[in-house]
């Protein structure tokens, strides 16, 4: 597995933006900007690490075979709060934080279907997990905006990863087997 580094990743293009060496990566690491580190062989990345740790946040990209991305992780120290609201005026809502020293794989989108060789979704899922286990999944149908939800409650014990990460320590932020989606009975 090789690692290189950018600034970003440009998805219409899919290339590089402001490619950067391994000593500028780590400064902005260190001090806490966002970078982006490609995973790959042969040039050619198979999955994008976008870290900005200042704002405590991990967000891995699995790329499919035309560099489009299938599957997205959100990783952060920052939980979700899923649970309705009763008061619709409430300005704030409770944050749940993980314990010190790990981050909480809260989202992940897959993009179940694209249109051909385009870059344009057809169908997409998001699920959304607390740190209690419940998971709120919402399927997408582009272009008609047509959606489905349903809840339940997953067993999330393989959603947790030491964070922040430390400079090239991204391993177990790869880990895709750790999600499988779970089943439509719609």
């Amino acid at each position: 597995m090789r690692v290189t580094y950018a600034g970003a990743w440009h998805h219409r293009d899919k290339t590089p933006v402001d490619e950067l060496g391994p000593d500028e990566a780590r400064g902005l690491h260190d001090r806490g900007e966002p970078y982006t580190v490609l995973v790959g062989e042969n040039g050619r990345p198979n999955a994008l690490i976008h870290t900005w740790l200042a704002n405590e946040f991990v967000d891995v990209e699995f790329l499919d075979d035309q560099l489009r991305v299938m599957t997205s992780f959100t990783f952060s120290p920052i939980g979700l709060n899923l649970f309705r609201d009763p008061n619709p005026r409430s300005k704030k809502r409770p944050r749940v934080r993980a314990p010190d020293g790990l981050y909480f794989l809260k989202t992940i989108v897959h993009t179940d279907e694209y249109d051909g060789d385009t870059n344009k979704p057809v169908i997409a899922t998001s699920y959304n997990y607390e740190q209690s286990g419940l998971l709120r999944a919402r399927r997408r149908w582009f272009p008609t905006d047509e959606f489905a939800e349903f809840e339940t409650q997953v067993d999330v014990r393989a959603h947790w990863e030491p964070g922040p990460p430390a400079f090239g320590a991204y391993d177990g932020y790869l880990v895709y087997e750790r999600w499988t989606p779970p089943g439509w009975d719609h």
